[in-house]
Order: C-alpha cells, then structure tokens, then sequence
C-alpha cells in the first residue's frame, strides 16, 4: 500500500494545492490578527526597530509584552475570532483535499473544481468530526495531565508526543469515513474508531512514513513548505485508501 500510495500521489502532484493554501490562510489570519490587535504605531516601531535589531530586539519585545498585558482581553478576543475563522477556512481545504484524495483513490485522478465543491458539502461535517475527536483526545489526556501535576515528573511530557502517534489512527480515521463513506459526524467517529483498530497497522505505519517525510524536510527550509503539503496529502490518499478498503479493490 505504501508504493502504491505514493504512485497515486506523484500522478496526482497538484493534490498538494490544497493543504498549501490551508497553510497560507492560517499565515494570512495569523498577520491579520497581529495587525487588528496591535496599534499601527507599535508595528512602524518595530519595522525602524528591525534596521538595528541587535540593540532594539528586548526595548521592542517589552513593549509589545506591556501593551498585550494591559489590553489582553481585546488582544485575546481578537485572536479568537480570527483563530475561528482561520480553522474553518483551513477545515473547507482540507475537505477539499479529502475529497480530491478519495477520488484519485477510487478513479486514479481528480478534478479541483470537484475536489472544491465537495469542501463545501464536508466542511461542516468535518469541523464536527475534528471537534468532538478533540475533546475525546483531551479526555484521554486527562490521566496524563493529573499525573503530571502529581508527580511534576518531565518523563511524562516527553511521553506524550509519543503517545499522540500512537492514537493519532484513532483520531484522524473518522474525518477520511465522513468523506469516502458519506456518514454522519456520529457514525463517523464510531466507523472511524472500528476502521482503525481493524487496520490499526496500516494507518499507524502511514502516519509514521508520512511524519518523517515531513520531519526530514525540515533539515531543508526551502523545501519544507512544499514537502510538508505533500506529506499531508499522501496521507489523504494512504487513508483513503485504507477507508475505502474492500469498495476499492471492487474498482481495480
């Protein structure tokens, strides 16, 4: 499944549109909620600031860390509402590139203008799966964070990336059955969970494969925008491929 995966990636490069304009939406909303919540006198500092960055770098960060505390609520609710929007933009890409992944994985091609039609039909949805698999993430955290708390003890900590990769089949799988199998947010998650612990091998070795493609790609900078958006794609399809299961092999 791996070589296949990626065949079906590399004949269908321009899949990586989608997850790299999702990248550039959040940058944007990012820039614009710095813009909206910070006075255009403490940028214009910063930008004369920045020719003399050495001797200016702490005065500029101190101002800007003394005007946040004194207004952090107007600061933090700025943030927020762009935080929403920026998620709910990045979530109709990711549909996108979901539905365009689907479609490669069962036809062996995609069209955008399909691809995009579908990120409105699944982006709610989508929010929905993502959202409730968040809060079930948090829960299954909860034992973690009690027993950091307890115990202060740094191996704890340094666990939970490791056991975010290993649960990351579980929370993933239900937002690819919303799109290839058409379900509810409710039957999704359920589904998702089943498809995953069935198949628990497969998906854990697809986010593994993909996450040290990304993660190579950061000793590049140059590359890493655009190796990254791959990897995200590739695995779309490596789920999809997974989720459609026996539904695809029918089609071959």
């Amino acid at each position: 499944m791996i070589i296949e995966g990626l065949k079906l990636t590399l004949r269908n490069a321009g899949i990586i549109v989608f997850p790299i304009i999702s990248i550039l939406v959040l940058y944007f909303f990012i820039a614009g909620a710095l813009i909206t919540s910070v006075p255009i006198s403490k940028i214009n500092k910063i930008n004369e600031s920045s020719k003399n960055f050495t001797a200016y770098v702490q005065k500029v960060e101190k101002k800007i860390y003394n005007y946040v505390e004194k207004n952090f609520k107007k600061v933090a609710l700025t943030f927020i509402l762009f935080g929403i929007f920026a998620f709910i933009f990045s979530e109709f890409f990711n549909a996108s590139m979901i539905v365009a992944a689907r479609d490669i994985v069962f036809t062996g091609k995609f069209s955008f203008k399909e691809a995009f039609d579908g990120g409105f039909v699944y982006t709610l949805p989508l929010i929905g799966v993502d959202i409730l698999c968040g809060f079930g993430f948090i829960a299954f955290l909860m034992p973690f964070y009690v027993a950091y708390i307890l115990t202060r003890s740094k191996i704890i900590l340094n666990a939970l990336p490791v056991v975010l990769i290993f649960v990351a089949p579980f929370l993933i799988t239900p937002r690819y059955v919303v799109v290839v199998k058409n379900k509810s947010v409710l039957d999704s998650i359920v589904d998702g969970v089943k498809i995953a612990i069935r198949n628990y091998l497969l998906a854990f070795t697809s986010v593994v494969f993909c996450s040290i493609i990304s993660m190579i790609s950061i000793l590049i900078p140059i590359i890493y925008p655009i190796v990254s958006a791959f990897s995200a794609s590739l695995l779309s399809v490596y789920m999809c491929l997974i989720v459609g299961g026996e539904n695809v092999e029918s089609l071959r």
